[in-house]
């Protein structure tokens, strides 16, 4: 372990997530669709559409950490590796990145986003060779969109308006 690999996880964050908000965000737009698979997204999130310290409690672990980490193990730890042995590094890349983007598909928009994090993840692990600079990144990354998420509802719900 060491504590840079959290700088650089950050660091990663700070300069992708803008770039994959708005990828996501033209292509929708090209499309001609609306951010409804996004609500779509969060509705599964808010249990009963209420802000509760449980339910972020809840979310930040389940969203934030478990399933960022497990994710990570899965599509670079597993995944990736697998295609080590017969793959150049950008096929193998290219390949787990794709995976990555299919199984977070509940919209082209989401797909493109989780493709080019994807990418992002798979290029640190074959740079640092090592799993938690992606696991880093994808938990920085969830985090914020689950406290960002929260705090809209928690305004909403403080606010008194209307869902």
């Amino acid at each position: 372990w060491h504590w840079s690999w959290v700088l650089i996880a950050a660091i990663l964050v700070i300069v992708f997530l803008p770039l994959r908000g708005l990828l996501g965000l033209l292509i929708e737009k090209l499309l001609g669709g609306s951010l409804a698979s996004l609500q779509a997204r969060s509705d599964l999130i808010f249990v009963g559409n209420q802000f509760s310290v449980l339910n972020f409690t809840l979310t930040f672990l389940g969203v934030g950490v478990i399933a960022s980490i497990s994710e990570e193990l899965y599509f670079r730890g597993l995944l990736h590796r697998w295609f080590i042995g017969w793959t150049k590094p950008w096929q193998r890349t290219l390949a787990s990145s794709l995976l990555f983007g299919l199984a977070h598909f509940n919209s082209i928009p989401v797909a493109v986003s989780a493709f080019v994090m994807g990418a992002v993840n798979a290029v640190a692990y074959e740079r640092s060779k090592t799993l938690w600079i992606p696991i880093l990144t994808h938990m920085i990354t969830n985090i914020i969109g689950v406290v960002l998420l929260y705090l809209v509802l928690g305004l909403k719900t403080y606010l008194n308006l209307p869902m």
